[in-house]
């Protein structure tokens, strides 16, 4: 992601073995107890008329999203026109396969027309005060929305081919495009059994990187896009306490249902190994339909490298990379919400291929509590500005859904969000270690079949992949450590006050046993070593690149000499610490449980990397 990404190795490891002895074993009580003890006063049954205003919050949204589409009647002309340009565009082939979605995708052109008008119908929006001064967040999200209608068609280029570098990062600063997008082509292989019908759902997971749940909590006016969520679906303040709090495994977690103890993935290095023999979401829909369009959207490299990785992998991966000047990667999470807005809407010609299963990731909210801590404004403000980038997603869900229906095709989207670890109050502590800070999670699901403004204390958030897939009619692997969130029912509850029961849940976690805290401690510090020298070998080559590249006399053509001993260095470097840290990990229980289904073994095929274009 950047060097942010930082860990305080020596202070953190005595710092967490000091705390250990004194809250031993918090979490794993709490996460025992029965129902009985789960329920009390904040987790209550609420009144019959409160429950019915919950469950009219996503209906509301839909119904003025359908008051709106009634007034502009008077583009019909323009989504007839827009109808003919895209089948003119089609193939023969993807003309057949597109018959049945004509009518809605008329539907949805004169949806879009007034999309930034929905927006400031469908969420009220917020100003936050940050000193003496008022922050209007989203000013470049809504000139984005206000354009819509007229957004032009990126025209794809081929990339070129890289050769493969020394090191498992590719150098910093390297790519100058913003975003890129990876689509699979047809060479891959077909899927062995095609075990579902053709599918009819959506679902859309957005991951939000290092969001504790209590911050959204403590300022609930600011945060109402996460609120609103929450009254509308079931929500769980969970914990991976016993688990490692680095991002790469945690997002293996959520990606694949397994945790680390079976992918033995432990550091931010991406390595495609593990999802061989421990399949992704992406793999998992596809190996059972083809028919299934699956994409990423994400601004952290490693997100889109596991998108990609194993027999299949997804249909679409769009990488955003930062954007320049942006150090807090605001403008970036933007990118990333336009572009998911463009694929649920559809109504671009670039973008008609809506998919069944979208998966969407933002990082600011982790950056800035690297950067800041997580006790900071600025946290306080990245997490203020990806509410808004939440609300203006889940408006394009209700814009979506509200056309359909008006086309006479109505969709049903299951919403989930989810975090993978929280963050340390502090700056530069981060996460990485088990604090009850570090290992708050949080699950949030809004969908057809679920709760409306409950909570559930069974939520994990390795059950991601066992419900995407279950939601399209198809088993979770019999390895899965996940279960599908609908049958997590015993947990669940309808208190009176939901944000009081949910703070409750989270102050009710603390720390692992004394044991596990200082093995994962150790398993920490040795696996971050090898990633540290990743990111400084190519900070310095990335550097020396810049100067070879001015034309300075002698001194260019010194750096760029220099560039060749610095990668062998570092690539030396990396080698030695990344055994050490392998063999850490195995011994502290990672990677240590292999598959037991034949189906999950590790293939001998190579993996299959698709064609890439890139929008400039």
């Amino acid at each position: 992601m950047t060097t942010m990404k930082q860990i305080c190795l020596g202070v953190a490891v005595a710092g967490a073995v000091a705390g250990a002895g004194s809250v031993a074993g918090t979490a794993v009580a709490y996460a025992e107890s029965d129902s009985d003890s789960a329920s009390g006063s904040s987790t209550s049954r609420s009144s019959a008329t409160d429950r019915a205003d919950r469950t009219s919050a996503r209906e509301q949204r839909r119904a003025v999203a359908t008051e709106r589409l009634k007034v502009h009647s008077d583009v019909a002309k323009r989504s007839e026109r827009l109808a003919a340009a895209v089948e003119a565009a089609r193939t023969v082939k993807d003309r057949d396969r597109d018959v049945e979605r004509l009518d809605v995708t008329k539907g949805f052109s004169r949806a879009v027309d007034s999309i930034a008008e929905a927006s400031t119908t469908l969420r009220r929006s917020v100003e936050v005060r940050v000193g003496e001064e008022q922050r209007k967040p989203g000013k470049a999200l809504t000139a984005f929305l206000k354009s819509l209608p007229k957004l032009p068609k990126p025209a794809p280029i081929k990339a070129p081919s890289l050769p493969s570098p020394l090191l498992p990062f590719a150098l910093a600063g390297a790519n100058t495009t913003v975003v890129s997008t990876t689509r699979r082509t047809d060479s891959a292989p077909e899927a062995a059994v095609q075990t579902t019908s053709a599918p009819t759902q959506r679902v859309l997971v957005i991951g939000v990187d290092g969001v504790n749940l209590s911050k959204i909590l403590d300022d609930p006016v600011t945060n109402d896009k996460f609120i609103n969520l929450m009254n509308s679906g079931t929500t769980s303040a969970s914990s991976i306490a016993g688990h490692t709090t680095i991002s790469n495994p945690s997002w293996t977690a959520i990606l694949t249902g397994v945790w680390d103890n079976k992918s033995g993935v432990v550091n931010n290095i991406f390595n495609p190994a593990p999802y061989n023999k421990w399949p992704t979401v992406f793999d998992q829909l596809e190996g059972a339909n083809r028919d299934i369009r699956t994409k990423v959207i994400a601004d952290w490299d490693v997100i889109t490298d596991i998108a990609s990785a194993g027999t299949f992998g997804a249909d679409e991966v769009t990488l955003v990379n930062q954007v320049a000047g942006d150090s807090d990667w605001s403008k970036t999470d933007e990118k990333v919400t336009e572009e998911t807005i463009k694929t649920i809407l559809g109504t671009d010609p670039a973008y008609s291929e809506v998919p069944n299963f979208l998966f969407t990731y933002l990082v600011q909210v982790d950056e800035a509590g690297h950067a800041h801590g997580g006790d900071s404004q600025q946290y306080a403000d990245a997490l203020a500005r990806t509410d808004e980038n939440l609300g203006a997603i889940l408006d394009a869900v209700a814009a979506r859904e509200a056309a359909s229906c008006a086309a006479g095709a109505c969709e049903e989207w299951t919403v989930i969000v989810v975090t993978d670890h929280g963050h340390q109050p502090q700056k530069g502590f981060g996460h990485g270690f088990q604090s009850p800070r570090e290992t708050s999670s949080f699950v949030i699901v809004d969908g057809p079949g679920f709760g409306v403004g409950e909570m559930n204390l069974g939520y994990e958030i390795v059950d991601v992949t066992p419900t995407v897939v279950k939601l399209f009619g198809i088993d979770p692997t019999r390895d899965a450590d996940g279960k599908p969130l609908m049958d997590r029912s015993g947990g669940q509850v309808s208190p009176d006050d939901l944000q009081k029961a949910l703070q409750e849940q989270i102050d009710s976690y603390g720390w692992p046993d004394p044991a596990t805290t200082f093995t994962l401690s150790v398993r920490t510090i040795f696996t971050s070593i090898p990633y540290f020298v990743v990111q400084i070998t190519n900070t310095i080559t990335s550097q020396l690149n810049d100067i070879a590249s001015q034309g300075i006399p002698v001194v260019s053509q010194l750096a760029a000499v220099a560039v060749i001993p610095v990668e062998l260095i570092g690539g030396a470097l990396y080698a030695v610490t990344d055994v050490i840290a392998q063999i850490v990990a195995k011994l502290t229980g990672a990677g240590v449980i292999p598959p037991s289904a034949p189906e999950l073994r590790e293939s001998a095929d190579p993996i299959l990397w698709p064609e890439v274009a890139i929008a400039v």
